[in-house]
């Protein structure tokens, strides 16, 4: 997949997920012309939404979280996103200035040989990922230091 010199096109990887996701019968919606594909998971704690978004270059997923961080708990979220951060392998969970928290990781493929499985897998690794610590970030995210919870919807 790949021309002559062995350059994959963003049209090449959006044909290539947009034949996975169906393969597998799993329903999206997908942007062709802005190159995005967004897929919903259900999750243990919360529901997992996940922009793919293919550039000429590479391709970006982002797990946007589904709260705001309270007002007040951007420093005890910080740390606690930095220690869930050192330990991962890949990507990153990391707080827009909105006070929304998202997870992002980035591959460029220009010159990569992949798959429909190649990409299947990081979707599956990204979204376990977002599920194993999205409940517990928000429990810290949007709670007081009274206690009481404030969940704020994004």
């Amino acid at each position: 997949m790949s021309d002559s010199n062995g350059v994959v096109s963003g049209d090449e990887v959006m044909d290539t997920l947009l034949a996975a996701l169906d393969s597998r019968g799993m329903r999206y919606s997908a942007d062709a012309d802005e190159g995005v594909v967004r897929i919903g998971f259900k999750g243990d704690d919360l529901p997992i939404r996940m922009e793919i978004h293919v550039g000429e270059a590479a391709v970006q997923f982002k797990c946007p979280l589904d709260f705001r961080i309270a007002s007040g708990n951007y420093e005890k979220v910080f740390w606690e996103l930095n220690r869930i951060n050192s330990g991962l392998s890949f990507g990153a969970f990391c707080i827009q200035p909105d006070g929304m928290v998202d997870f992002t990781y980035g591959f460029p493929f220009l010159e990569s040989d992949f798959s429909e499985e190649f990409l299947m897998a990081f979707i599956k690794a990204i979204a376990g990922t977002v599920d194993s610590h999205d409940g517990d970030l928000k429990r810290i995210a949007v709670s007081c230091p009274s206690g009481r919870v404030m969940y704020q919807r994004g």
